[in-house]
């Protein structure tokens, strides 16, 4: 037999994502599908994806978070220029005046009209929530190449955490971008393409972003925690000289955009509020020291089986099983701290990103397409141990974390997420149909539950709101607790803070001055006992308000209002 009937015939071309032929029978239906796979392997495709999502978030929001409420009324005072009343009370951030800013520019020509403060803050956090995943998509080709590029981009599009904070009133995705922007900088900066040396003005505009987003977020002091170490350490173990005194001017090139962008931006702040408002990092540090919770018990996780029980004697089961878990915790500490930890990072990645992050780390470094002693393993190893340093010092406080701290550091990893993309040419038939299959299920799952509207539930807050809004006379002073504080901003009145845990206090408020009044939510053990307590002093005010399973909301008043 000759050698070239010998030889096995070669295979049809075939897409490499869907695995039909190419040519061939069926050829035409297969480049057609093999199309659609190349245009959904991309960039756009995966921002585009990212920007409908948000769009439907947006278009089926329910009420506002009670953070927003924060934010829309603070960017509203620095609209009207009384600096001193949004800040000096408050630690400073720049979020509202980022929302003020755009308001005051776009609100005027807004596409669908005059845009006010909570359009606005929507607006940024979008325009955020999608320009920070180019640059972690950027840093994910280059370090790894396209196909882990457009992996973190998809990841990054229907993370359902990432777009529901996209389409929120919270400061992160204003911190986020301006991180993932200077990483990308930075990173750009250490690894230029010339054999020149470090590009100096690329880190101290990293340095400058750096510390845009420390006045978003203080957390920000991790990433130049990680700048700092590449530049001492990168590329250390490569036998190469050390070149420490290029080392150091890299690193004051680095920071010297933080005194010179820092300098101006505190001493306008200083003559707008009267305040150094850097001066006041020692209240930041009592956020996250241990023991700034003060308790009165010997142990600090005890919990008192009153808080187990409501008024009329029921038993609240959430603070049961609160109680219950302390107890087990006040036995073995490491449990707060591993569930807590774990949950919130479980939640900021889905649980998918995870698998993701860890396959692809792991591929990087034992294909030996990422070096420990690389930039971006030093940046991405120091962000990790500083913010999991802040977040067990934030669970040793509060003995709570949210995903919004945990999902800075997922996105930061987020440029692993397609690093094992690198062993795709070297895999079987088999392989690359399970690994599809993975993939494809993984994206089902984040559109389903990118799919669910935020906070439709509880759409009667706002309906109670706009209710109170047409019956109470302009001057009106609503007080309440701060769980129907939501509802009070849809009334556009103000809100006075009242604990419904001290009836007397309350009624001394309410009678003190006219057009005062207090809006309980009775299906609230707490609320519907101070209810109770204040029928004989305070009279019910007939109008119409909301009432579901969740809320039966009153309005009460003066009797003699």
């Amino acid at each position: 037999m000759s050698a070239a009937k010998a030889s096995p015939a070669p295979h049809a071309p075939e897409c490499a994502v869907c695995f039909c032929p190419l040519h061939g029978r069926g050829g035409a239906a297969c480049r057609l599908c093999h199309g659609a796979c190349r245009a959904l392997a991309t960039f756009p495709a995966a921002l585009i994806a990212a920007a409908l999502i948000r769009v439907f978030l947006l278009a089926t929001h329910g009420v506002i978070i009670t953070d927003g409420v924060v934010y829309v009324q603070w960017a509203e005072t620095v609209t009207s220029g009384d600096w001193a009343r949004a800040f000096n009370d408050m630690m400073f951030n720049v979020f509202p005046v980022a929302v003020s800013l755009v308001q005051r520019v776009i609100g005027p020509i807004g596409p669908i009209g005059p845009m006010d403060h909570e359009a606005a803050a929507y607006l940024l956090n979008f325009a955020c929530g999608l320009a920070l995943i180019y640059p972690l998509y950027r840093l994910a080709r280059n370090a790894f190449g396209a196909a882990a590029g457009v992996i973190t981009a998809w990841f990054l599009a229907l993370l359902p955490p990432l777009a529901e904070y996209s389409s929120e009133v919270v400061r992160e995705p204003l911190f986020w971008c301006l991180a993932a922007w200077s990483l990308l900088l930075f990173m750009r900066a250490v690894q230029p393409r010339e054999p020149r040396g470090w590009s100096l003005w690329r880190l101290a505009l990293s340095g400058a972003l750096a510390l845009a987003a420390m006045l978003v977020r203080l957390e920000a002091l991790a990433l130049l925690g990680g700048y700092g170490a590449a530049l001492l350490l990168g590329h250390a173990a490569r036998g190469t000289a050390w070149q420490g005194g290029r080392r150091i001017l890299a690193v004051i090139a680095l920071l010297i955009a933080v005194p010179l962008a820092g300098a101006p931006a505190f001493g306008y702040l200083w003559q707008r509020t009267g305040k150094a408002q850097w001066a006041r990092l020692d209240q930041v540090f009592g956020q996250y020291s241990l023991g700034a919770i003060r308790t009165g018990a010997a142990d600090p996780l005890a919990v008192s089986k009153d808080v187990m029980y409501t008024a009329g004697g029921k038993v609240d089961n959430a603070a049961m099983v609160r109680s219950l878990f302390m107890r087990l915790a006040a036995r073995h500490r490491h449990i707060v701290f591993a569930a807590e930890m774990a949950g919130a990072f479980w939640k900021a990645s889905y649980g998918i990103g995870i698998a993701l992050i860890a396959c692809g780390a792991w591929y990087a470094l034992r294909s030996r397409r990422l070096a420990p002693s690389s930039p971006l393993a030093i940046v991405s190893a120091g962000v990790c141990v500083i913010m999991l340093a802040v977040i067990a010092r934030y669970v040793a406080t509060h003995y709570y974390v949210g995903t919004r701290h945990a999902l800075f550091v997922v996105l930061v990893l987020s440029v692993f997420a397609g690093a094992w993309a690198g062993a795709w040419p070297s895999c079987d038939r088999l392989c690359r149909i399970v690994a599809t299959g993975t993939l494809v299920v993984a994206a089902v799952v984040m559109l389903c539950q990118d799919a669910k509207p935020i906070r439709r539930d509880k759409l009667a807050v706002r309906e109670c709101g706009i209710a109170l809004r047409a019956a109470l006379p302009p001057g009106a002073v609503v007080a309440g607790s701060d769980a129907v504080k939501t509802a009070v901003y849809y009334a556009r009145r103000p809100f006075r803070l009242r604990p419904v845990h001290a009836p007397d206090r309350i009624a001394a408020f309410i009678t003190a001055e006219p057009r005062r009044y207090l809006l309980l939510n009775t299906n609230d053990p707490a609320q519907a006992a101070c209810a109770t307590a204040l029928s004989g002093t305070l009279r019910r005010v007939e109008i119409p308000l909301p009432e579901t399973k969740r809320y039966a909301f009153i309005l009460l008043t003066g009797a003699g209002d």
